[in-house]
């Protein structure tokens, strides 16, 4: 687990900064009035937070000495949420991806995606997390223009579940969880 100590004693890797917050690769947001000189590294080797360096290196590996902080998944899915919903700020999807994640989730599918349903935005209603394992509960707004998911006009709403994996500090495997009892109240 990360702590106060880690902020005060380490530079890290800046992976976005959004609405007065500065996300870390390890997991961490601090509020831009706390943001002082040096708490950022100019570049993800010189960082010397392990967590960040580990996160921000190609496939998730640090040269480094091996660090006992466990991946900070919540923060993690926050941050992969936001980008997702806003494809104008997909920097720092490649610090939150990995496995062959990062390249079939790229800037320019998010755009498709948007394209294809206008409004689209995901909202976290509950995210449970142990080890290297989480699962977040969602909702899906957005206007489906083609009738891909069964109706086309105004907003349409879906609830969806998922499983994400993680290895290293990044996201390596999502598995979606069909809701059967919800299609077949549907039906």
């Amino acid at each position: 687990m990360l702590s106060c100590l880690s902020l005060v004693h380490h530079s890290h890797v800046r992976i976005a900064a959004d609405g007065g917050q500065q996300h870390t690769a390890c997991g961490m947001s601090v509020a831009d009035q706390f943001v002082e000189p040096g708490l950022f590294a100019e570049e993800a080797g010189a960082a010397t937070c392990v967590s960040c360096r580990r996160a921000s290196a190609p496939h998730g590996r640090d040269t480094g000495t091996a660090t006992s902080s466990p991946p900070q998944p919540k923060a993690a899915l926050r941050l992969l949420f936001e980008r997702i919903n806003d494809p104008c700020r997909a920097d720092g999807l490649a610090a939150l991806l990995g496995g062959g994640l990062a390249d079939r989730v790229s800037e320019q599918r998010l755009q498709r995606l948007h394209e294809l349903f206008p409004g689209w935005r995901a909202t976290i209603r509950d995210l449970i997390a142990e080890g290297t394992t989480a699962l977040a509960r969602y909702r899906v707004d957005c206007v489906d223009t083609c009738g891909l998911t069964g109706s086309t006009g105004p907003l349409h709403k879906t609830d969806q579940a998922v499983i994400f994996r993680f290895s290293d500090h990044r996201i390596t495997q999502i598995e979606a969880i069909v809701d059967d009892f919800g299609l077949w109240a549907e039906c």
